[in-house]
């Protein structure tokens, strides 16, 4: 299984092989089926971004399945994604929703910040600020540049919290640090 997950990098790169995505496609596949989760993981992201991603879109949702099953650390948020937008599974809103949470409260700081954001424009579920806030603020401890960007606005806007124009200005730069450019545009306009 190892070798040929590996074999599939190496056709995927072309490093030490020849760049031949069929063959990549073929050995990744080959690792999936023997129950890889990194295999099934890879292969499902080249089903749902290839030129015929809408055909495969339920291939990938049943790889991103079997990669959650065992026990592949992003499989889950993917899935959840899947849910929410009904792509290769009917669409599933509320299950999408509990996927989010899940793994939001076991630190995935990018599931931390769509429920941040879900909860602060009320996307799908009631409008609660004052969380969105504190998810915001957990994914950015992290260092999720996004999620550091929503902390200083929320500082900056006063959404959830008071406005505290040093914390906003603090965010936006260890943010713009990170090259998010939206955050030294805001950082400049703070600033003054």
């Amino acid at each position: 299984m190892e070798s040929q997950l590996l074999l599939g990098r190496l056709y995927a790169d072309g490093g030490t092989l020849l760049k031949d995505p069929s063959q990549s496609a073929k050995w990744l596949m080959k690792a999936a089926e023997s129950g890889h989760p990194e295999a099934q993981f890879e292969m499902a992201e080249l089903l749902s971004k290839g030129a015929e991603a809408e055909e495969n879109q339920q291939k990938a949702f049943k790889l991103f399945l079997k990669a959650a099953e065992g026990g592949h650390p992003d499989a889950p948020l993917k899935l959840a994604n899947l849910y929410d937008k009904g792509l290769g599974v009917p669409e599933d809103k509320e299950l999408a929703w509990k996927l989010f949470i899940q793994e939001a409260a076991g630190g995935n700081p990018e599931a931390q910040q769509e429920v941040g954001l879900r909860l602060l424009l009320g996307r799908g579920v009631p409008e609660d600020r004052e969380e969105a806030f504190k998810w915001f603020q957990r994914a950015a401890e992290q260092g999720h540049a996004i999620s550091m960007y929503n902390f200083a606005l929320c500082h900056e806007m006063g959404l959830g919290t008071a406005v505290n124009l040093n914390e906003a200005k603090r965010w936006y730069e260890i943010a713009s640090l990170q090259g998010f450019e939206k955050a030294a545009e805001r950082l400049k306009i703070v600033s003054g």
